[in-house]
């Protein structure tokens, strides 16, 4: 009982005249400038824009930023590719080396077959050759296309990474781009694979159709002679 009487007591000392003199302040304020609402009101509009154009700009710094992180993937897969073109470019040289090799065992075993024979042989020998040298030729170009490719693309990407460092509004279309390119890049790479083994096998089977026929001719005249 007496701590509600000490709470009463605070509260009757309170000046119960506040509200009226707010009243009264805010009146004499209106007063002596009329237009002060309005510019409170001015103030309070203007400092929602810039609360709304500061989370703006930390949306477009979280754009900017994960753009960034596409570019640098879009590098890294194309430092691969272009490790993986140097690869592809040694096997095949590799291969059609072999496959030189294989031609010449084949030329240097059966120089001892019947003139005809041979002069057709030899015929079959310079077309497979020029089919070695054309399969060469054309994946060295492949690889020619696809390095010139790469460059193209890092050399755009450069002027795209300036373009996003700069203040103007960041390009929504260009992950879109990143991966469309990466698929292009992708696709290319296993075409030029594919052809190139296939050529490399129908090659390998026409090597060894003609062992088997110059075997075959060797036979028969090894028959014939002993007839």
């Amino acid at each position: 009982t007496q701590r509600i009487a000490e709470i009463e007591a605070a509260f009757a000392g309170i000046d119960q005249t506040l509200p009226e003199r707010v009243a009264e302040l805010e009146a004499a304020t209106a007063a002596i400038d009329p237009s002060l609402t309005a510019r409170v009101a001015d103030l309070e509009a203007a400092a929602d824009a810039s609360r709304t154009l500061a989370h703006r700009v930390e949306a477009q710094d979280a754009q900017l930023a994960d753009t960034a992180e596409q570019l640098q993937g879009m590098t890294r897969l194309l430092n691969r590719v272009v490790a993986r073109s140097g690869d592809v470019a040694n096997t095949t040289e590799a291969r059609v080396h072999a496959m030189e090799m294989a031609l010449a065992d084949i030329r240097l075993d059966h120089l001892s077959a019947v003139s005809a024979e041979r002069d057709s042989a030899q015929d079959m020998v310079i077309a497979l050759q020029d089919r070695v040298a054309q399969i060469e030729s054309t994946q060295l170009n492949a690889i020619h296309t696809i390095t010139t490719e790469i460059a193209r693309f890092i050399d755009d990407n450069e002027q795209r990474l300036a373009a996003l460092e700069s203040p103007r509004e960041a390009n929504h279309d260009l992950a879109a781009a990143f991966e469309a390119l990466r698929k292009r890049v992708e696709e290319r790479i296993i075409g030029v694979e594919t052809r190139s083994v296939r050529m490399l096998d129908q090659v390998a089977d026409t090597v060894a159709m003609i062992e088997q026929r110059f075997v075959a001719s060797q036979r028969d005249e090894s028959i014939a002679k002993s007839a």
